[in-house]
């Protein structure tokens, strides 16, 4: 793909031991990072393609985010506005989070459940996706969960016939799929529900031949804890 760079020397395509590091790069949008090596050469490599290039947000493994903020900050054009610091979880099977309680019924949903849904999708994106600067545009959004309810595995948990949490998957890769967009009810919460869908998703995603990942913000132990008990473990930190 156009967007996809590789930082090496002149051989670098030829030899994957000559490989210093890989980007994923569109013009004003995200940069996607793998930098095993964080030598001087790399950070003035770096500092040469960024020096004409604009950024609007940098993710990946935390110490990699750092390793080019520095070299934005030393480029002078640093305006950061926010950070956001993640654990990144992998799946290990845990039977424990499986058994819903009797009242429980999980779903996967279709177009004709949008409607109900898009109050708990709205809620999601408000606190856990939006800068703090910027509204959620309802219209927007829509027509981008029609696109998720389409393309990806999105489930459901119901009471009495009402929708109380929501988890979808937002990427699938070749080996792996990751999970996001979940929100329960407020007046649902610390019922273990969101545990209980989360691992009902991740069995689903093995059943197809994938590896369950997802991301959760360091601060947000409350989620954390509930993924733990569905099965996942910290394997990296994110920025």
């Amino acid at each position: 793909d156009d967007c996809v760079f590789i930082i090496g020397d002149s051989s670098a395509c030829k030899d994957e031991a000559h490989v210093k590091g890989v980007l994923s790069y569109n013009m004003g949008k995200t940069v996607f990072h793998c930098l095993p090596d964080k030598s001087p050469e790399v950070f003035d490599a770096l500092k040469e393609f960024f020096g004409t290039r604009r950024i609007f947000c940098i993710t990946g493994e935390r110490d990699g985010t750092e390793f080019i903020q520095r070299v934005i900050q030393e480029l002078g054009v640093d305006k950061q506005s926010e950070v956001r610091e993640y654990r990144f979880l992998e799946y290990h099977k845990n039977k424990t989070a499986q058994g819903a309680v009797d009242i429980e019924k999980i779903v996967r949903c279709s177009q004709e459940d949008i409607d109900e849904l898009m109050p708990l999708q709205s809620e999601y994106i408000t606190i856990e996706v939006l800068p703090a600067t910027r509204k959620i545009n309802l219209a927007a959004e829509r027509l981008s969960f029609e696109h998720t309810v389409s393309e990806q595995y999105v489930f459901a948990t119901k009471i009495d016939n009402e929708i109380v949490a929501k988890a979808q998957t937002n990427a699938l890769g070749v080996n792996y799929a990751q999970i996001g967009g979940v929100y329960t009810k407020e007046a649902f919460r610390r019922r273990g529900i969101a545990s209980r869908l989360v691992a009902h998703i991740a069995n689903y995603i093995l059943e197809i031949g994938k590896r369950p990942i997802l991301f959760v913000k360091e601060k947000n132990l409350t989620a954390y804890h509930a993924y733990q008990r569905a099965g996942f473990e910290e394997s990296a930190k994110y920025r």
